[in-house]
């Protein structure tokens, strides 16, 4: 049997190294485990062999799973293979999944509007608000703090968004007099968005219920 949890610790250490995001080491981990765990269920006994491989990789595409879950997959597995174990990757042997060219999505402005338009609490149309003006993501916003934003400027500041990447965000002035009157309201100390804790950042599930109950109207 292979020694999941020793293999798993590997790429774990490995990822700490590089610094990458959490997010990004628990999928990893979460990936590289369903193959070892998977090999166990076959009797694999070398698990890292291009054989191997390219035998979990047609076993997730013969699920009918999305591209983006194989491509995971293909990501963690190499990830360990090149950079942890130091072992040479065939990429004509398992070529990486091709992207599936499909269109978002869009809803127009006159949906956008009339979603804020329903939603009754300031605070959760502060958020809504602030998430269509900035383009962040959710939890991007949920980690913006007060001394982030600088009104004099119109900027918001991302610590640590996408790709692990600070940057600032242009907002309108429509935005920042928004926000000032949910400050006025909430009176927030630390971040600028939370759950009825202050000190615990859970408003991420207020939203989500918020979401809910209008879909339900």
């Amino acid at each position: 049997m292979i020694p999941v949890n020793t293999h798993l610790a590997v790429l774990e250490s490995h990822l700490i190294l590089l610094n990458s995001p959490l997010r990004t080491r628990v999928s990893y981990l979460s990936s590289l485990k369903k193959y070892l765990e998977y090999c166990n269920t076959k009797n694999i006994e070398d698990a890292f062999t291009d054989d191997a491989v390219k035998q979990f990789l047609l076993y997730r595409y013969s699920q009918n799973l999305d591209w983006k879950t194989i491509n995971l997959d293909y990501s963690a597995i190499k990830k360990y293979f090149v950079g942890a174990l130091q072992k040479q990757w065939n990429t004509l042997m398992y070529p990486r999944p091709k992207v599936n060219a499909e269109l978002p999505n869009v809803i127009s402005k006159e949906e956008v509007q009339k979603l804020i338009e329903n939603v009754r609490m300031v605070k959760y149309k502060a958020v809504f608000i602030f998430l269509y003006a900035t383009g962040m993501r959710i939890s991007e916003a949920l980690a913006v703090k007060v001394k982030d934003i600088n009104s004099d400027r119109l900027q918001i500041k991302v610590e640590k968004g996408k790709g692990h990447k600070d940057r600032y965000v242009d907002v309108p002035m429509t935005l920042i007099e928004i926000l000032r009157e949910y400050y006025k309201i909430y009176k927030p100390s630390d971040n600028l968005f939370y759950g009825k804790n202050k000190h615990e950042i859970k408003f991420i599930k207020d939203v989500s219920k918020c979401k809910t109950n209008h879909s339900k109207t």
